[in-house]
C-alpha cells in the first residue's frame, strides 16, 4: 500500500511540477529575445522570376534585424530599438503599444517570440503573402 501512495504522488507531483514550469516559459517579464531568422510565406500565384526579386527585398528588410533584441522590463514596457513601449500578455500572445496605438503583436512558443506581418506591412512586396520574424530567447 505505501508503494502505491508514494507512485500516485510522485506521479501527481511530477504533472504538477510539468504544468507550473510549462506555465512559467510563456511569461516574456524580464526577458530579452534576438532576432533569430525570417520565414517567408509567398503567394500562390508567384513564378520563381517574383520569388528572387521578393527574396531579394526581403533580405534588404531584413538587414535591420540583425543583431536587434526585443526586451521585456519587470514594469510592462518594452524596449525595441531604443524605444520603449509598453507590452500586454495574454496567454501566448504579446500586444506592443504606444499609447492607444497597437504596434505589433507576437507569439510566444517556448523559447521563441513570433511575428508574422503580410505583405502590407512590409512595403506591399509583390509576390510576399506574409513575412514571419523569429526571435529567440537570450
Amino acid at each position: 500500500m505505501k508503494k502505491l501512495v508514494l507512485g500516485i504522488s510522485t506521479a501527481l507531483l511530477t504533472v504538477i511540477m510539468c504544468m507550473a514550469f510549462a506555465g512559467c516559459a510563456g511569461k516574456v517579464k524580464g526577458k530579452t529575445y534576438v532576432y533569430e531568422k525570417y520565414e517567408i510565406t509567398y503567394a500562390d500565384d508567384v513564378n520563381e522570376i517574383l520569388k528572387g526579386v521578393c527574396d531579394t527585398a526581403v533580405a534588404t528588410f531584413a538587414t535591420g534585424l540583425k543583431g536587434s533584441e526585443i526586451q521585456f522590463k519587470d514594469d510592462g514596457t518594452v524596449v525595441m530599438a531604443e524605444i520603449s513601449y509598453k507590452y500586454e500578455q495574454d496567454g501566448k500572445t504579446v500586444t506592443v503599444k504606444n499609447g492607444d496605438v497597437k504596434l505589433g503583436e507576437y507569439q510566444v512558443s517556448g523559447k521563441k517570440l513570433e511575428t508574422t506581418l503580410s505583405s502590407e506591412k512590409v512595403g506591399n512586396i509583390s509576390g510576399l503573402k506574409s513575412l514571419k520574424i523569429v526571435y529567440k530567447q537570450k
